[in-house]
């Protein structure tokens, strides 16, 4: 939801500095500019971002919607959130042997 909103909103912005098309509208395509990219950064991201967790017969499958990772429980080191994160808006960090350091969405169904 929110990167449509970042989309739409960018695009509207640069939509409204190309219909002035003055030196007033030169805020407006520098910040519709930006937000449409950070918009684009945050769909082509949300499909590397694992989204679920099963924890069955010892093995933790963590899956997103272009991956899915296996993960036996013997492996897992820990499972932490950043130092900062007051809000719980960062992502979960799971340290494995094997896979190195796995992120996770903060709002994880199934965990």
């Amino acid at each position: 939801m929110f990167v449509f909103v970042a989309v739409a909103g960018g695009l509207v912005m640069l939509f409204g500095a190309a219909v002035a098309h003055d030196s007033a509208s030169i805020p407006l395509l520098v910040i519709g500019g930006g937000w449409t990219a950070m918009g684009a950064a945050g769909a082509a991201q949300r499909r590397h971002v694992f989204r679920s967790a099963q924890f069955e017969n010892g093995v933790l499958t963590l899956s997103s919607p272009s991956d899915e990772v296996r993960v036996p429980a013997d492996d897992i080191l820990e499972i932490r959130r950043s130092r900062g994160d007051v809000n719980r808006f960062s992502p979960l960090q799971v340290r494995t042997r094997s896979h190195g350091i796995i992120r996770l969405s903060p709002r994880l169904h199934g965990l």
